[in-house]
């Protein structure tokens, strides 16, 4: 946005709040206008003329253009404004505005005509009123002002109402805080909307051009906090909108401007076509301090590093590197992008990086966190995604209807499932799938290539299989809490050269699949497999028979197919030398790296003879032991420590060897002890076992 559209847009906004934002000046004015129609000044809950116990009594008896004052008390019944009315609550000394409640089964303020005040109240239902509205309009140029709407099915409720005015009103508690349907030209200025479970702010069913300005939209943790749905030229800016389950949600709508809000826990999620997503201003945004980025039909540019949250759209030739992210809904947003580098970022989202119609982008060596999806593509071609570390409550890596990419190298861990999809023409290969709750891979696609994965621990499959003509070879599969591979709705699948390991249950297959390459090429390793092999080729004399059909594996192999390498011998970091009697405990820490990325367990046998065994802990991942280091002089062997990864392959042990050399004279104030200690050793251990008791002797 340049300087003359920005200075622009201040003038427009400063227009449109005199016009319509309610100041006391405002007030004033709607309050002479409609006295100037009928003088008549009514009161409830106060004493003297005029004076009724209740609100409604008083709207029936007035005429338009009356005023009626309303003193602090609880009223216990639901409203009905069929006349321009002037209702405002006062303060009694000492107490609260008035609070109407409406109980269980009404709206409790409804307004049909136009020009009416309403302000300086509490609105509530009851209990069982959860469906219920606070302040409902069905009317235009109406002010709603400072006024409490709580414990409601929804605060305020706007239905084909236009040229509204609703200031310095705090929403709280209930299902929704504002929903707004056809309704245009309103202005929402300086409202609190907290603590619904559905949403805070919704414009919908083309709602158009509405100023909602300097409110805040907090702590709507089932939905959004704003949305705009099918709603077009609405302007939102300078809000606080923080701490919902999604931020700023524009679905379907055109030209939305968005500016110099800010945003914590959530973000900005635009959704639509590309023509609507690029239509929108969106510009001088904050998440969790650093900028939101948004960029739409450009070609060429580095995201600065500062970025809290990324949204490219028709965009070309980006790079997005070194970007720390968190808690932005969506970390990184492509559609229609292309040709981007999305490399070595640090993201915790609940859908960290998400690509839509993308094609030909690199999504490398980025660590990845947070609820929802790690990395998600649809509808997009030819990525590459490699490298990357996952952890993600749902999909590690999420593929829809995404073809002829590659997804290898890849570390998943603790996800419900670790790469899971509907897609077709991919090469999934060398990817860790470790300890995810349900799936190591979910599969309902063709013609894909599924090798060299490693699967550990799923909770239900290793690998589960919903599609047609796709080729699983190379793979491990071990200790699954269900069973190894599964077949779903599939057929003509070809499955060989697996390793099934240590699996409650290696197979279930009830369609129709290959499970071998023809001889000598060979099926898969089953470790329960019970035949022989007379001819020693590497082969099984008997065919392993898979459960739930009629299928089989006709040439079982005797050995496992995989090459698994052995963790590198752990590093030792720490002391190796001491002075005599200053040792005591102290701590070294202890890694190793795989060359394939298994996680490792690492086991201490001690000199004493005990053995501690530690893990499993991610590759490289550092851990520290307590020692205790020996007073007395000599060399020693504390302990030696090997490594073993997950599926049991062995490093080279490391000992650990400490020196502790002989002092010279201790220089003690007693002359005599230091001859005694030097020349009895076991009398100075003694005495310092007693100094450490803290005993005193001297």
């Amino acid at each position: 946005m340049g300087e003359e559209l920005k200075r622009l847009l201040a003038i427009g906004i400063i227009l449109l709040f005199i016009g319509s934002i309610s100041s006391s000046t405002g007030f004033n004015a709607i309050e002479q206008s409609i006295k100037t129609l009928n003088g008549k000044t009514l009161y409830v809950g106060g004493s003297g003329p005029n004076n009724y116990t209740k609100i409604q009594d008083a709207i029936d008896d007035a005429s338009n253009g009356s005023t009626i004052y309303v003193y602090s008390g609880i009223y216990n019944e639901w409203i009905r404004i069929q006349k321009q009315l002037f209702i405002k609550g006062l303060k009694k000394e000492g107490e609260e505005y008035p609070t109407i409640n409406g109980g269980d089964d009404h709206d409790t303020v409804i307004i049909y005509v136009d020009g009416c005040l309403f302000e300086n109240f509490k609105v509530r239902n009851g209990p069982g009123g959860f469906l219920e509205k606070g302040i409902t309009l069905h009317s235009n140029n109406n002010i709603i002002n400072n006024s409490e709407v709580f414990n409601t099915g929804t605060g305020l409720y706007l239905d084909s109402s236009c040229n509204n005015s609703i200031t310095n009103n705090h929403m709280h508690g209930g299902h929704k805080g504002f929903d707004i349907r056809s309704s245009c030209n309103n202005t929402f200025f300086n409202n609190w909307i907290n603590s619904h479970n559905n949403f805070e702010v919704t414009f919908s069913e083309n709602s158009k051009n509405n100023l909602f300005w300097n409110n805040t939209a907090i702590k709507c943790g089932a939905s959004e906090g704003v949305e705009l749905i099918n709603s077009d030229d609405n302007i939102i800016i300078g809000n606080n909108i923080s701490e919902n389950y999604e931020g700023l949600v524009i679905t379907s709508s055109r030209n939305i401007t968005v500016y110099d809000n800010v945003f914590w826990g959530n973000g900005i999620i635009i959704k639509g076509t590309i023509e609507q997503k690029t239509s929108h201003n969106i510009e001088n945004n904050l998440i969790n301090g650093k900028p939101i980025c948004y960029y739409k039909n450009m070609n060429g540019g580095v995201v600065p590093t500062n970025a809290g949250q990324v949204i490219l759209l028709n965009c070309t030739n980006f790079t997005i590197k070194n970007l720390n992210i968190s808690k932005a809904g969506i970390g990184i947003d492509l559609d229609c992008s292309s040709l981007k580098t999305i490399l070595e970022n640090k993201i915790s989202s609940r859908y960290s990086i998400r690509l839509a119609n993308s094609n030909d982008n690199n999504i490398s060596e980025n660590i990845i966190s947070g609820y929802k999806n790690g990395i998600s593509l649809t509808s997009s071609r030819n990525n590459i995604i490699s490298w990357n570390t996952i952890r993600n409550r749902y999909y590690g890596i999420f593929l829809s209807q995404s073809s002829n990419g590659i997804i290898s190298n890849n570390i998943i861990v603790s996800s419900i499932a670790g790469i899971n999809g509907d897609s077709n023409d991919n090469v999934i290969s060398k990817n860790n799938c470790f300890f995810n709750e349900n799936r190591g891979i979910s599969v309902d696609g063709s013609h894909n290539i599924y090798s060299y994965n490693r699967i550990y621990a799923p909770g239900i499959s290793g690998i589960e299989i919903s599609g047609f003509y796709n080729t699983f070879y190379g793979n491990i599969i071990s200790k699954s809490k269900g069973v190894g591979l599964r077949t779903y709705y599939s057929g003509n699948n070809k499955i060989y050269h697996n390793d099934l390991i240590n699996n409650t249950q290696n197979a279930i297959d009830e369609w129709n699949n290959a499970w071998d390459d023809d001889y000598p090429s060979g099926g898969n390793y089953w470790d329960d497999y019970t035949g022989e092999d007379s001819d020693g080729d590497g082969i099984g004399d008997t065919p392993y028979s898979i459960p739930g059909g009629d299928n089989e594996d006709r040439y079982p192999l005797m050995k496992s197919w995989s090459k698994n390498i052995s963790p590198d011998a752990p590093e030792i970091i720490g002391r190796r030398k001491f002075e005599e009697g200053k040792g005591g405990e102290y701590n070294y820490t202890i890694y190793s790296t795989d060359p394939e990325g298994d996680f490792i367990y690492y086991c201490i046998n001690w000199t004493n003879g005990s053995i501690d065994w530690f893990g499993p802990y991610e590759s490289g991942t550092e851990i520290t032991i307590n020692v205790i280091i020996p007073l007395e002089k000599g060399t020693y062997e504390l302990f030696k420590v090997k490594a073993k990864d997950i599926f049991d392959a062995e490093s080279d042990w490391t000992v650990l060897k400490v020196k502790v050399p002989k002092n010279k004279p201790f220089n003690y104030n007693f002359p005599l002890l230091s001859w005694l200690f030097e020349r009895f050793p076991l009398l100075y251990r003694l005495y310092r076992l007693v100094h450490i008791l803290g005993w005193q002797i001297v």
